[in-house]
Formats: structure tokens, C-alpha cells, sequence
């Protein structure tokens, strides 16, 4: 059958298969502007279809090549950027009333006013919102009269909105100014269950200066929010709102050094949440973070990551047991990253962690040792008795860790370079390889081998499980060291050979 003669319930099959989300492309080469070049018949069919219209990803750098082809002076730009606007409401006025699934990409050069105006006639009909743009078209979102600000209980559809604000283009001053007055207003979004919210530049943050009000974080299932200028209490009070959060991730400030501590903070109990993913950032070395676990309740977390580059605080783990013994989550998943902490204290909070499969600890980037190794024998089976302390990490599957090398090490070495002495270096020695060997080995079971009965306590014995990866990671490492044969090396290997296991021990500058 030739292709004009498909009966119209073909063509309006077949070209349903463009809705679906497609990658950014130019207005006009996008594939249902194309099918209405084809013929007549076929745009009349397209233009009936709303569904084929409801789903836009719009690229502003993608439609500036074809911009400045054409026009070589501003007021001509000018133009054609109106054009490409009045081109956007055409687009979704076509899909008529379905719910509209949109992601705006937009730079510095875009017409903010001109988008300000177009996009507030759609919100009664956006489903998906995904805005990347400069702080000129955010501006522009909350002051303009008819804008989000004043349409804000024209939402009624919203599920899911990602703001991103990530080039520099802010002048703190106005910015103060204007948000003293206007912000953008999410009251009414009674169907809002996503949020994502990055201002990764610290001087100005969607939060941390209420650019956006009226958030309904108690409908909240996913959170994310990057704001480095939002303070930890801010934060936390924000985290204690979302009674229905199952994944959040923030980045945010720290208590400093010389901040007074924090007052009596009121508990929160958050009885779904499973994901939590928390990044500090810091002024100075030297904050605090553990006040932000205080009286913290997580009885469903499956996954915690923390992340503090500039804090030294000596509490943190002490409130991670705290928290833990409260909530008695089932934790599989830890990342201790870019911290400064205690070792001789982690496994403390690591006997709270009977279910843990995946642990990784990382020492911050200051070049200063935290003998994190030790952490390996700390976790050691002893297969002479069975007893407590066999229990640690019954289930854990892989293990990562990564520390700086002693600085001493480093100093010698180039003093004793450049008096040209000659240097002979057991690499193996220095990095304590044979120590972590034998630790590894302890938690490793040889291929058909019945896994040892573990003591859980109330739980009684259980099998635990062998290791299957581990990594001990060397920062800090002159370079000349790396081409050293480090006898641990046939070790590793004859290890990988009769147990079922990945030893990786790289070092790095």
C-alpha cells in the first residue's frame, strides 16, 4: 500500500512514537515540524495530535548558530529572538490542554523578559519542569508582573521541577535588592513530589536568599538542593518538613569554627527516607557538622553519604552512633568522603552496621595521614574463636579507602634526593601492605568453601559473606615512588588466584 493511502489511525499510530522525550534540536528540525513540511494532509494530522506537542527540550546555543547566521546587528537578533518565541508558543499551544513535559536550557545571551512571559502562560499545564539558566531569566520569573510569582496557584499539575542556576552572571547587591521584594512563589503545587534546586555559586542561592518561596516539602519524596550560602540549620529545618522524603541529597554550609553552637535542636523522626546524601562546605578548616545528626531518626536509610572537606570535628561519629542506635536502619550503603575523623572510633559506628555491603572512607586533600589503613585491621576476622567481635560487617561485599601518605616519608625522601644519597625504599613496608593483606584474607572465603558462622548477638550465627573487592588507595605519592616493585604484589596475586576476590592498592600524586 503506498504511504498516502494509510488510513489516518496509521499515521496518528505512527507518529505518536515522536512524542516520547528526544534529544535538544533546533525548533524548526525538530521531528514534528518536520512531519508538517511533508505534505498537507500529514500537517493537518499533526496539528489534531495535542500529545504530539506536549514534550519540548529546548537548547538556547542551538538555536544562536542559526541566529547569528542570519542576522548580523543586534536589533536584528532581537528579532529573531522574539521570533523564537512567539515559535515556543505556537509549539505548546498545539498541545492544547494535556500536561506539558518541558527542559529549557538557556545562557546569558537569552531574552529573560521575553521567556518570563511566554513560560507563565503554560504553567496551569506543566507536568515536568527542568529550567537551567542564568540569574537574569530567574530575575525576570519573579518580578514580572504576570509571572510565576503572581500565576502561583496555577500549578496544579506540577510533579517534578529542576532549577539550575550555574553561571556567574550575578550581581550580589540587586540580587539582594530585588529578592527582598519578589521571589518566585510555589504555593499551590498540591501534586509536587520532585525537587531539585542547584545555585552552586556561593554568593547567591535559590534558599540561602529566598529567591523561592512556598516549597510544599511535606509532599516531598525526592529532594535535592546545592546551596552552599544555606546554613546546616536551615537545612535541617528544611529536612524536617519533608515527613514523606525517600531520597535527599544536600549541599550545603557548615557550623564554623567560631559559630556558637547550635541551640536545642527539636527531633525529627523521617520514617520513609532510605537515601540521604549530605555535602558541607566551609570558609575556613576547621567547622562542625555532627549538630546537623543530633536528634535524628532514620529507621528506613539504606544509604549515607557524607562529605566535609573543611570540617575537623571530633563529635561526628559519636552522633552518627547516637543515630544510628535510635533509628537501627538497615544501612548498605556508607561513603565517608573528604573527612577528617577519628579511625580509632569508626568501628564503633561500623558494629551498628550489620547489613552494610558497600563501605567507603576517604581522607580529605590536605596531604595530611589519617591512618585510615588501620581501618582494615579494625575489621579483621579472627578465625581462631568465634565471638563479638566477629561480627563487624558480616555482609560487606566491597571496601574502599583512601588516605594520604605520611608527609614524613615525603620529606625525607627529598631531602635525601637532593643530597644525592642513595635511596632504597620497601614501598610494601612504608604503605603497610602486608598488615592489609592479612586483614583482607581474614574476610575472604576460598572458592566452595562453607562461609564461617558469624555471632549477630540477638540474631544468633548467620554465614557471613565473603569479600569480593577491595581498595586501598595511596594520595600523596611522589612520583618516582610509583615505579617501585612493591612485594605485595605477588601476594595480591596469588590471593586473587585461590580466592574469589579484586585487590586494587593504586597510588596517586
Amino acid at each position: 500500500m503506498p504511504i498516502y493511502e494509510l488510513p489516518n489511525e496509521v499515521l496518528v499510530e505512527i507518529f505518536s512514537y515522536l512524542a516520547e522525550w528526544e534529544s535538544p534540536k533546533p525548533l524548526r528540525h525538530r521531528d514534528q515540524h518536520v512531519l508538517t513540511d511533508v505534505c498537507r494532509h500529514w500537517r493537518q494530522i499533526a496539528l489534531i495530535m495535542p500529545l504530539l506537542w506536549t514534550t519540548l527540550f529546548y537548547d538556547w546555543k542551538l538555536e544562536e548558530r542559526r541566529v547569528t547566521k542570519r542576522c548580523d546587528n543586534a536589533r536584528g537578533a532581537v528579532a529573531a529572538s522574539f521570533n523564537k518565541m512567539v515559535a515556543i508558543n505556537s509549539y505548546l499551544k498545539r498541545a492544547a490542554c494535556h500536561p506539558l513535559y518541558l527542559a529549557f536550557n538557556l545562557y546569558p545571551q537569552e531574552p529573560a523578559d521575553l521567556f518570563a512571559r511566554m513560560l507563565n502562560h503554560f504553567t496551569p499545564h506543566i507536568r515536568n519542569l527542568n529550567l537551567k539558566a542564568p540569574f537574569s531569566v530567574f530575575r525576570a520569573l519573579s518580578m514580572t508582573s504576570t509571572s510565576l510569582q503572581a500565576r502561583s496557584a496555577r500549578f496544579p499539575l506540577l510533579e517534578f521541577c529542576h532549577l539550575s542556576m550555574p553561571y556567574g552572571d550575578i550581581d550580589k547587591a540587586s540580587a539582594r535588592k530585588f529578592t527582598s521584594r519578589s521571589q518566585i512563589n510555589f504555593t499551590g503545587c498540591s501534586k509536587m513530589k520532585e525537587l531539585y534546586v542547584d545555585s552552586p555559586d556561593e554568593s547567591f542561592g535559590f534558599f540561602s536568599h529566598n529567591l523561592i518561596v512556598g516549597i510544599p516539602f511535606h509532599q516531598m519524596t525526592s529532594l535535592a538542593i546545592t546551596d552552599s550560602g544555606l546554613s546546616p540549620l536551615r537545612a535541617r529545618d528544611i529536612l524536617g518538613e519533608c515527613t514523606s522524603l525517600v531520597s535527599c541529597r544536600f549541599a550545603v554550609g557548615q557550623w564554623e569554627e567560631n559559630e556558637a553552637d547550635p541551640p536545642s535542636l527539636a527531633p525529627i523522626t523521617l520514617p520513609r527516607l532510605r537515601v540521604l546524601i549530605v555535602g558541607f562546605t566551609g570558609r575556613t578548616t576547621g567547622g562542625r557538622i555532627s549538630p546537623f545528626f543530633r536528634a535524628l531518626t532514620l529507621p528506613a536509610l539504606v544509604k549515607l553519604t557524607i562529605s566535609a572537606p573543611c570540617s575537623v570535628d571530633e563529635d561526628v561519629i559519636d552522633e552518627l552512633v547516637r543515630m544510628q542506635s535510635r533509628s537501627c536502619a538497615p544501612i548498605r550503603v556508607l561513603g565517608l568522603m573528604n573527612i577528617a575523623l577519628h579511625c580509632g572510633e569508626v568501628p564503633i559506628f561500623l558494629l551498628l552496621l550489620p547489613l552494610l555491603r558497600y563501605l567507603r572512607i576517604e581522607a580529605p586533600l590536605d596531604q595530611q595521614c589519617y591512618s585510615y589503613v588501620s581501618i582494615f585491621n579494625a575489621i579483621k576476622y579472627d578465625r581462631t574463636s568465634i565471638g563479638p567481635s566477629m561480627a563487624i560487617l558480616p555482609n560487606l561485599e566491597e571496601i574502599f579507602i583512601a588516605d594520604n601518605l605520611d608527609e614524613r616519608y615525603t620529606v625525607e625522601f627529598a631531602r635525601r634526593l637532593e643530597a644525592g644519597l642513595n635511596i632504597r625504599i620497601d614501598l610494601s613496608k612504608v604503605l603497610l601492605d602486608e598488615q592489609l593483606l592479612d586483614a583482607i584474607e581474614s574476610r575472604c572465603w576460598r572458592h566452595g568453601e562453607t562461609p564461617e558462622l558469624m555471632y549477630l548477638g540477638a540474631d544468633g550465627y548467620r554465614p557471613s559473606r565473603s569479600l569480593d573487592i577491595a581498595t586501598m588507595l595511596w594520595r600523596n605519592v611522589p612520583n618516582q615512588w610509583h615505579t617501585i616493585k612493591r612485594r605485595a604484589t605477588s601476594r595480591r596475586d596469588a590471593m586473587a588466584a585461590v580466592f574469589p576476590i579484586d585487590i586494587y592498592l593504586p597510588l596517586a600524586d
